[in-house]
């Protein structure tokens, strides 16, 4: 681990300056700085271990439905259905899907987002990676919104209808090397638990988002909540009807 400490005044062991002298103030901005990065790592691990997750399960449900409805039909003797809509009352989850391969003319990406849910969507896609790598890259469409030193672009996605899909492309520059891995996704407009290959837009972007999205977020927690407050149990009730009483 190479740490990095910068100042006019860094008090030296000896006119050599081959090392910092212990110092209470420098011991603890370095604890803090290693701390931060070990959480930054920790989450990026975590969270690349999800998608990994997450996918497998998507691919192990898409190539094991379409064997057993073929083996099915054979057995009725019926036509085999079309499975999409299968497909999404199990997963009922948007899917982002990033690749990214190389080509002569240097790395060529996509960001493919399909709507597995039973309604039609409107999202905010949120791209954020390393901005040297970043900086000049093509994007097809343009993203509405940059932030070019943070290396972060955001695009408001078409309207998805359920089973719908769209793509956006990326063209990387001749020399750098970049992998899927190293871009973190995010989506505003719906809930982290029907989120698969993104994450929910963290709050310390400070993005002023449509009103379409955040009408759709409000909706998505209001009925969040609602189920929630109707899964709720009043055992106080149960008791009375069963007859409980407490002894005094």
């Amino acid at each position: 681990i190479l740490v990095h400490v910068a100042s006019t005044k860094i008090p030296f062991t000896s006119e050599a300056k081959e090392a910092i002298a212990e110092d209470a103030d420098i011991d603890r901005e370095i604890t803090l700085a290693l701390q931060g990065a070990a959480r930054h790592l920790k989450a990026h691990l975590s969270r690349k271990s999800r998608r990994a997750f997450a996918s497998e399960k998507f691919a192990i449900i898409q190539r094991i439905l379409p064997k057993l409805a073929e083996k099915t039909s054979g057995l009725v003797g019926r036509p085999v259905p079309d499975l999409t809509p299968v497909i999404t009352r199990i997963m009922d989850v948007v899917t982002v899907e990033p690749t990214i391969g190389t080509e002569r003319t240097g790395r060529i990406g996509s960001l493919e987002v399909t709507n597995y849910t039973p309604r039609a969507r409107i999202l905010e896609l949120f791209v954020e990676g390393p901005p040297e790598e970043l900086r000049g890259a093509q994007f097809d469409p343009a993203p509405e919104g940059t932030d070019v030193d943070l290396g972060r672009y955001w695009w408001t996605l078409p309207k998805l209808l359920p089973n719908g899909r769209t793509r956006l492309t990326v063209k990387f520059p001749a020399g750098v090397e970049i992998d899927a891995n190293d871009l973190d996704l995010y989506v505003a407009g719906i809930d982290e638990g029907h989120l698969l290959g993104a994450d929910q837009l963290p709050g310390d972007w400070e993005v002023r988002l449509p009103r379409a999205i955040v009408e759709a977020t409000e909706a998505a927690e209001a009925q969040g909540g609602t189920k929630e407050s109707e899964e709720e149990v009043d055992y106080d009730a149960e008791e009375t009807s069963a007859g409980v009483v407490d002894d005094e």
